[in-house]
């Protein structure tokens, strides 16, 4: 579905990326782990086309996603960035309306289409009840889950999201990640997810990618990561893995820190 070739990407003279490659399979989803400053965020932003690798290429459903316009590219690809200010008092329907952008124009008449797309995106992300509400009055976590509406209001191929549940509660964190676990086995959505909830990634992901520093330290399965020295070596997290019968997930309890040398 995306496919990183030889990425190397800087916002000043160094490279904060050096010769990244990875594939993003379709219909998975992929959590993106890694402490601050990794590069996570920035990486998600290459994959929509928001900055412009120094060399590489990234690939999108087989084309390079240069050759994309932005409609066109928007059609396959949805961005939730981790945090969406608005200062206009737009009602929240309208901000998830927003989304049907790649499929008219601005000031078109929505269609019985569109209008079935924005009523399924509300209640997947249990927000129908916030659709008249004014979207500047709503709390963070209320926001997010508007722009996440929105952005499955593109009925994108890939859906891209930066720290998704930041401002949710738990119980809403919990809703997101099983909504897009359902969203990539169900409808085939490939996802690609920054999060610091390191036991979301591991009881929802189907594929982690660990980062640190500009690089790709690993990528595994939940299943295979828990057995590697990844959350000491990276994290400088002391901790244990324990396996949830009932769900069949591995959760992670830290009790200490390894001092930095």
């Amino acid at each position: 579905m995306i496919k990183i070739e030889n990425l190397s990407f800087g916002y000043g003279p160094d490279n904060l990326f050096n010769d990244i490659t990875l594939t993003f399979s379709e219909g998975k989803y992929t959590a993106i782990i890694g402490p601050n400053g990794a590069g996570k965020s920035t990486l998600l932003k290459l994959l929509n086309g928001l900055l412009v690798p120094n060399r590489g290429i990234i690939k999108v459903l087989g084309r390079n996603i240069e050759t994309y316009d932005e409609k066109e590219l928007a059609r396959s690809i949805a961005y939730v960035p981790q945090q969406t200010k608005s200062n206009f008092s737009y009602r929240a329907r309208d901000i998830v309306a927003m989304g049907r952008h790649p499929y008219s124009g601005i000031f078109q008449t929505q269609t019985e289409e569109d209008r079935d797309s924005v009523d399924r995106a509300l209640d997947s992300v249990d927000a129908t009840h916030l659709g008249h509400r004014l979207y500047s009055e709503l709390s963070g976590g209320e926001q997010q889950r508007i722009i996440l509406a929105s952005a499955l209001a593109q009925d994108p191929r890939v859906l891209l999201l930066d720290e998704p549940s930041a401002f949710m509660d738990i119980y809403h964190q919990l809703k997101l990640h099983g909504i897009m676990e359902d969203l990539s086995k169900d409808r085939g959505i490939t996802i690609i997810a920054v999060t610091h909830h390191l036991n979301l990634a591991l009881g929802y992901a189907d594929h982690i990618v660990v980062m640190n520093e500009g690089e790709i330290v690993t990528e595994k399965s939940p299943d295979d990561l828990v057995k590697s020295k990844i959350f000491e070596t990276v994290f400088k997290v002391k901790g244990e893995f324990y396996f949830l019968d009932y769900r069949q997930k591995w959760h992670f309890i830290a009790n200490g820190i390894f001092e930095k040398k």
